[in-house]
């Protein structure tokens, strides 16, 4: 893949440039890794890298070589160049950056960059980034709660009932039991849809007794079947073994990663996670492939924070969005940015109208 090679020395004049790039690790509760941006007018841009594998130990840890890249490799890269040349600055990134490779740890980092920059640029106009993008394509988008690794049946039966109080059309288990299963559809009735994610827990051999307890409990996707999550080939294969339609992408990276993934049709539902993929930039060529390809976009997210509120610009600008992943923690989990999950309308997320992204910075000491 060829990347931009425009001369790096160049500047627009008059124009606000990049001063100054800051990273805020918030490690209580649920790890997240902030970008700050801040231009020469001191207006401020707000994203998010991937948080890295959780580490239990030392929080935080996961999320230290992402650090690092935005602080090393890519900073140095854009300060000083005009802060509205984001898609500019991306191509550029990347194509000092191929020698790091186009996925993994590099992406990451180039996420919270990428992201800041877009929630910049939007403060700046004074208008949604959706905005920026064209403007929204659908009034309203279905959202479900998606609950973390419970696997206690008391507490998940709760969630379930929980989620359903605040109005989710959706509820998304990370379970691999299946009387677990069956208490989420008894705990959620019959009007709210399931889904079920197994991070990729089963071999291939495997999938078809659990697709019969998926079946049985009318669960929408199956998502993430088997390991190696990212074995194209395997997911293809027990796509046609099963009744319950697959969801995946959130391990793929590039939009190589995509095509092929698409090609393949095993998928339903697509699950970019603009953490990873390198932010909204990327993000909005991904779109064109769902398109292509005809395939539903579900953007993946965990986190409440900037990903989550770029994540909902990018879906609300793609025709083939179909579903928000919120994230649906037991109330006492800590999420340390300080975001508020969004309202919902009959199950739905509306088109968002504050400027940016509408990310801000959580009170200093969280």
């Amino acid at each position: 893949m060829a990347y931009c090679r425009s001369d790096t020395s160049f500047r627009t004049c008059g124009l606000a440039t990049i001063e100054h790039v800051r990273i805020h690790p918030l490690n209580h509760g649920l790890t997240q890794l902030l970008v700050e941006i801040i231009d020469s007018d001191g207006v401020s841009g707000i994203g998010e890298c991937w948080w890295g594998i959780p580490n239990a130990e030392v929080p935080g840890r996961g999320a230290n070589p992402i650090a690092a890249t935005v602080e090393s490799v890519i900073t140095p890269r854009i300060q000083g160049h005009d802060a509205h040349d984001v898609q500019r600055l991306w191509y550029e990134v990347m194509d000092f950056g191929q020698r790091y490779g186009d996925q993994g740890i590099f992406t990451m980092a180039l996420a919270g960059v990428d992201l800041a920059l877009w929630d910049l640029l939007g403060k700046r106009h004074d208008c949604p980034v959706v905005s920026l993008l064209g403007g929204a394509v659908h009034q309203r988008v279905p959202a479900y709660a998606s609950l973390p690794p419970l696997r206690d049946p008391d507490v998940l039966a709760a969630e379930c009932r929980r989620a359903v109080r605040e109005g989710f059309a959706g509820i998304k288990l990370h379970e691999h039991e299946e009387d677990l299963v069956h208490l989420s559809r008894e705990a959620a009735g019959p009007d709210v849809e399931i889904m079920v994610d197994v991070n990729g827990w089963f071999r291939p051999e495997q999938t078809r007794a659990f697709d019969d307890a998926l079946v049985a409990a009318r669960v929408l996707w199956f998502e993430e079947p088997i390991s190696p999550m990212r074995d194209i080939d395997a997911i293809a294969a027990v796509s046609q073994t099963l009744e319950t339609p697959l969801a995946g992408g959130e391990n793929e990276y590039s939009l190589r990663d995509f095509e092929r993934l698409l090609s393949a049709r095993a998928l339903t539902w697509v699950q970019p996670e603009i953490t990873k993929i390198g932010g909204l930039t990327p993000a909005l060529r991904i779109s064109a492939l769902t398109e292509l390809y005809n395939t539903a976009l579900a953007p993946h997210n965990f986190r409440l924070g900037p990903s989550l509120l770029a994540s909902i610009h990018w879906g609300f600008a793609s025709p083939q969005t179909t579903w928000f992943e919120v994230p649906f923690v037991p109330e006492t989990m800590h999420v340390p940015s300080g975001l508020q999950r969004p309202t919902l309308i009959d199950g739905c997320i509306t088109v968002p109208e504050e400027p940016g992204f509408g990310a801000f910075l959580p009170p200093s000491g969280d």
